[in-house]
């Protein structure tokens, strides 16, 4: 039987203080805790064989059983400066700062189970999924600790000039272990561990041509280490003993990404505020599945996304509000030295087009009512590592209509009602790499919140 039983415990704390010279310093603590025992059913269709027409193929589904016994913990502390001085007749609005952060994952193992073949389309009995796992004693983690130094400089050139520049130096050591193998599979008791340090920077320029008008430019570099766990470096869960920790992806070179973007802002009125930009994100020593074998990874990959933005947010009258935003992105993979049947192909969850709107309306000084649509154009799954076998798997695009209200007591107390997916529309929201795993959005859904301020 399936259930998901989920605790959180978050608490943050915060405290600023101003010096007598005008320095601010800032410092604030947050600490997460969270604790997942799960089993769901996973239905799966299996994939048909190489080799074999799909038109006279007889499909087959099971359903896999998925269990978790997950505690994920983290504790962030970052600590800010921030102090304003001339040099020259340049102004500095400088902010300094330092960042620390330790993150843990722990699962204590359960074994997926596959369930048996039944016919897609014509299935024997009804199956509700395979039999319910044990623990098998074993327990797989992944811990970061991280340190960040930082600092970001407003130069006010002139009235009509700003510059922007931004340092950062990063050190993250991760590590990865697999504990609980007895036997002949004692072997699989290993750590993995790396450690990676970076500076990354950021430059921008801006010129405002008007004081509701202004123009800027800006690029920037980043990386993202390759043990981190959303990067599959690190499975927790899982079928095999010894797939959780892969140890050539692990000690892959971090990603390295730079990003440019030019755009344009507009203040129209008292309260409005419009914004369009063009922007490119390059991506070096990225990593896909590699050829033949999803569960594997290659590495310098190079790809590329283009995309154009529009914003528009804040208030068209004292009483009517509006937020709307619309992007076009365009992908595509350049270099793949292991995998060339990817060089040309698009990118996984990047649809090329998505728009969302959102306005409300003061229809009393006691109501107000409003709604929006979000717009998200086809997904692909992800990039194709052969020609057979693994096929890139498409969901057509969505959208989806909400509906919000307030009704105000006072001025401390309001009752505020969302309706979600309005419409009850059944949709794919996102696919898994790979195309195995297709993400249902949420269904209609009405959430009641009653808010008093003191």
């Amino acid at each position: 039987v399936d259930y998901n039983k989920i605790v959180v415990y978050l608490l943050g704390l915060s405290v600023r203080h101003i010096f007598d010279s005008g320095v601010v310093l800032k410092n604030q603590t947050r600490f997460s805790s969270v604790a997942n025992d799960s089993i769901t059913s996973s239905p799966r269709i299996n994939e048909v064989p190489k080799g074999v027409d799909p038109t006279t193929h007889v499909f087959t589904a099971r359903g896999d059983t998925k269990p978790r016994d997950q505690q994920d913990q983290g504790i962030n502390n970052q600590t800010d400066l921030l102090f304003s001085f001339n040099t020259g007749g340049i102004r500095h609005d400088l902010v300094t700062g330092v960042e620390l952060a330790q993150y843990s994952y722990t699962n204590k193992r359960r074994l997926d189970k596959p369930g048996p073949n039944r016919s897609l389309y014509n299935p024997e009995q009804r199956f509700m999924g395979a039999n319910t796992p044990v623990y098998d004693g074993t327990t797989y983690r992944f811990e970061t600790q991280e340190l960040g130094l930082y600092a970001l400089d407003t130069l006010t050139l002139a009235p009509k000039w700003e510059l922007n520049l931004g340092g950062r130096w990063d050190q993250v050591d991760a590590k990865a272990t697999r504990r609980g193998f007895t036997g002949t599979l004692a072997e699989n008791n290993t750590d993995h561990e790396r450690k990676d340090q970076q500076f990354s920077y950021s430059i921008g320029l801006v010129h405002k041509l008007q004081p509701t008008t202004s123009l800027y430019a800006s690029f920037g570099n980043a990386f993202n280490i390759s043990g981190s766990f959303d990067r599959n470096q690190v499975q927790l869960a899982g079928s095999k003993e010894t797939q959780a920790i892969v140890g050539d992806g692990f000690a892959t070179p971090p990603e390295q990404i730079k990003a440019y973007e030019i755009g344009a802002k507009w203040r129209v009125g008292s309260a409005l505020d419009l914004n369009a930009a063009l922007f490119r994100t390059e991506t070096s020593d990225g990593r896909f599945p590699a050829q033949a074998a999803g569960g594997v990874t290659i590495p310098n990959v190079e790809y590329h996304i283009n995309g154009f933005e529009m914003l528009a947010a804040g208030n068209v009258t004292n009483k009517w509000r509006l937020y709307s935003g619309y992007t076009y992105l365009e992908s595509e993979v350049t270099k793949a030295p292991s995998n060339p049947f990817a060089v040309g192909q698009g990118l996984g969850g990047t649809p090329k087009h998505s728009f969302n709107v959102f306005t409300t309306y003061d229809v009393t000084p006691k109501i107000t009512l409003g709604g929006g649509l979000q717009y998200v154009a086809k997904q692909t799954s992800g990039v194709q590592p052969e020609a057979t076998g693994r096929l890139k798997v498409a969901i057509p695009g969505y959208t989806v209509a909400d509906i919000y209200a307030t009704y105000k007591f006072n001025r401390q107390t309001q009752l505020r009602l969302n309706l979600f997916n309005a419409a009850d529309k059944r949709y794919i929201s996102q696919l898994a790499e790979g195309g195995a795993q297709g993400i249902p959005g949420k269904g209609r859904q009405l959430i009641a919140t009653l808010r008093h301020d003191f």
